[in-house]
């Protein structure tokens, strides 16, 4: 029996991980939009600058991102997980994978 208050490792099956990431993103979604964000999808940010007047000389695509979210509380990756690309799945999945393996035995 594990002592209380240490850390495990549990095996985690790849489909219960995949479950897992997919809970995370829902749950994110959601907080965000709770929190007053509006998706907007990352083709569409052009024209939502140019309709908006904003002036983006010389911003990076991450500066450009940043002045949406933190401003305008629009988010490219409120969408369904099946719409994700590959490498922001895998962060979801590496989020819940790290809690889920090291949770303290006395929370169990």
């Amino acid at each position: 029996m594990p002592v209380p208050g240490t850390y495990i490792q549990k095996d985690l099956k790849e489909e219960d991980s995949d479950i897992m990431a997919e809970v995370e993103h829902n749950r994110w979604n959601i907080e965000r939009l709770l929190l007053g964000f509006h998706p907007i999808k990352e083709e569409d940010i052009p024209a939502w600058i140019e309709d908006m007047g904003l002036d983006v000389s010389g911003m990076t695509h991450k500066d450009i991102e940043s002045v949406l979210k933190g401003q305008y509380f629009t988010h490219p990756m409120i969408v369904p997980n099946s719409s994700l690309k590959p490498e922001e799945k895998y962060k979801d999945k590496i989020l819940d994978n790290l809690d889920f393996l090291f949770r303290k035995t006395d929370n169990l």
